[in-house]
C-alpha cells in the first residue's frame, strides 16, 4: 500500500508541476497527516534520485511550503519524540521500515522536524521545505515560491487552506490532492464534488482523491455497517 501511495503521489507531482506548470495544493490536518506527507515527499525525492531519468530534471529542487501554525508547532513535538525507542531497541512511534525507505536515520528525520518546527528552511537532495505561519501576505509569498503547499485546515473552511483554495482552485493547471475526510457542506467537499461531477461546469483545478491512502476515517455509512454487523448486536430500532 505504501508503494502504491508513493506512485500516486509521484504521478500527481510529475503531471501537475513538471507537466502543466501548475502547483499542488494539499489541504491537511495539522496533527500527523502533515508530518506523514512531509515524510512521503522525502521518500519520493529519495526514490527519484535513484532513477535514470528523475522527474526533478529542471535544475532546482521541488519546493514545499507547510502553511499551518499548528502543524509547524507539532513538527517540533514530533522531532523531539520520534526517535524514542522501547526496551527491545525498536522505535516507539516511528515506523521501523521508514528510515530505510527514505534513506536517513530516525535521528536525521527527527532533526528535520525540529528544524521545521523552529521555522527554518530545510534543504535536502531534490527538496526544499519551508514552514509558513502568517496570514494572507505570507500565503501569497508561499504560493509564489512553492510547487507544493500543505495547508490546514483539512476541510478548507478555515485557516490558510481556505485562502489557498480560493486562489489556487481557479486555475486548471493546479491540482487539489485530498488526504482526509471532508464533511458534507464543507468548502473542500463542495469543490471536490463539483470537480469530480462529469455534469458540472467545473473549470478550475484538477482534483485527485488520495484520502484512501492517508485517512482511516470510516464515514457514516461504514461506521453504521460496522455497528450493525457486530456479533451479538441486537437492534432496538
Amino acid at each position: 500500500i505504501a508503494q502504491n501511495r508513493l506512485s500516486a503521489l509521484s504521478d500527481v507531482v510529475e503531471r501537475t508541476i513538471f507537466g502543466k506548470g501548475g502547483k499542488v495544493f494539499i489541504p491537511s490536518f495539522s496533527f500527523h497527516r502533515a508530518q506523514e506527507l512531509i515524510a512521503d515527499f522525502i521518500w519520493l525525492a529519495e526514490e527519484e534520485g535513484s532513477e535514470d531519468e528523475p522527474m526533478f530534471h529542471d535544475g532546482r529542487p521541488l519546493r514545499i511550503a507547510l502553511h499551518s501554525s499548528l502543524a509547524t508547532k507539532l513538527c517540533k513535538v514530533f522531532g523531539q519524540h520520534l526517535n524514542a525507542r522501547v526496551s527491545s531497541g525498536k522505535y516507539q512511534y516511528l515506523n521501523n521500515e521508514l528510515p530505510d525507505r527514505i534513506g536517513m536515520s530516525g535521528d536525521q528525520l527527527s532533526k528535520i522536524f525540529i528544524e521545521l518546527g523552529l521555522g527554518r528552511m530545510i534543504t535536502l537532495p531534490g527538496l526544499e521545505f519551508v514552514s509558513v505561519s502568517g496570514g494572507v501576505q505570507d500565503g501569497d509569498r508561499a504560493r509564489d515560491w512553492a510547487d507544493v503547499i500543505i495547508a490546514s485546515a483539512g476541510m478548507c473552511d478555515h485557516g490558510p487552506a481556505k485562502l489557498h483554495l480560493e486562489q489556487l482552485g481557479q486555475d486548471p493547471k493546479n491540482t487539489l490532492m485530498t488526504t482526509g475526510f471532508m464533511s458534507a457542506g464543507s468548502a473542500g467537499k463542495r469543490f471536490v464534488a463539483s470537480a469530480l461531477d462529469p455534469e458540472s461546469d467545473h473549470t478550475g483545478a484538477e482534483v485527485v482523491e488520495m484520502s484512501h491512502y492517508y485517512s482511516a476515517h470510516g464515514d457514516q455509512v461504514k461506521l453504521l455497517d460496522h455497528i450493525f454487523n457486530l456479533e451479538g448486536y441486537t437492534s432496538l430500532m
